[in-house]
C-alpha cells in the first residue's frame, strides 16, 4: 500500500510539473512554438541541461520548477523511503545477528562432542597399549614352553590311547 502511495505521489508532482510547463508554454508561446516544444522539435533549448533532476526511488524528479511543498513534500518521501530502507536493513541485521548466535551455540556443541570423542579414543587407545602389552608378554613366555607343552600334550594323549 505505502509503495502504491509512494508510486502516486510521484506521478502527482511529475502531472503538476508538466502542467506548469504547458500553461508557461501557452502563454508566452504561439501555437506552432508550443506544439514545437511539447513534441521536442526544438534543437535551440538548452533548458533541460540546465535542469536539475533528482533520482529518487526508481523514479527521476525534476526539481526546478517545483514550488515549496512540492519539494517538502518530495523530502518527506525520501526520507520515508530511506526510513523504510533503514528498517529492513536493520530487520536484515537482526536476523543476521540471531543466525550468527544459533551458529556459535551449534559450534560449541560440536567442539563439545569433539572433546568427547577425543577423550573416547585416547582411553580405548590405553587398553589397547595395555592388551598389547600382555599379549607381548604371554606370547614370551609361550615361545620357550611352547614346545614343553606340546610335548606334554602328546605324552598325555599317548597314555590314554594306550590304557584303551
Amino acid at each position: 500500500p505505502s509503495k502504491e502511495l509512494s508510486n502516486r505521489e510521484d506521478t502527482l508532482i511529475k502531472l503538476q510539473q508538466q502542467l506548469e510547463k504547458l500553461e508557461a508554454l501557452l502563454q508566452d508561446k504561439d501555437d506552432a512554438d508550443a506544439r514545437a516544444i511539447l513534441l521536442g522539435l526544438n534543437q535551440n533549448s538548452t533548458r533541460h541541461s540546465r535542469s536539475k533532476i533528482v533520482r529518487f526511488s526508481e523514479h527521476e524528479v525534476e526539481v526546478d520548477n517545483l514550488n515549496s511543498t512540492q519539494m517538502l513534500q518530495l523530502q518527506q518521501r525520501i526520507v520515508d523511503d530511506q526510513d523504510q530502507n533503514l528498517d529492513r536493513l536493520s530487520e536484515s541485521l537482526g536476523r543476521q545477528r540471531e543466525i550468527g548466535l544459533m551458529l556459535g551455540d551449534e559450534l560449541d556443541t560440536q567442539i563439545d562432542i569433539l572433546e568427547d570423542t577425543e577423550h573416547l579414543v585416547d582411553r580405548a587407545d590405553r587398553h589397547l597399549g595395555i592388551a598389547r602389552k600382555q599379549l607381548t608378554k604371554i606370547a614370551e613366555r609361550t615361545k620357550g614352553c611352547g614346545s614343553w607343552l606340546i610335548i606334554l600334550a602328546l605324552v598325555v594323549v599317548l597314555v590314554i590311547v594306550i590304557k584303551m
